[in-house]
């Protein structure tokens, strides 16, 4: 293509990319705890 496209998320305000990792970074972490917390279900 003949023109360039800017990357979305670098041009975002700073305080917007903050909450925008914090959510993230809350998201994964859930996901982390529930993995190690929940019953293993392959074990025989």
């Amino acid at each position: 293509p003949s023109c360039i496209r800017l990357n979305q998320s670098a041009i975002r305000p700073r305080k917007q990319q903050e909450i925008l990792i914090k959510k993230e970074h809350k998201n994964i972490d859930q996901k982390v705890v529930h993995h190690l917390t929940s019953q293993p279900n392959n074990i025989p």
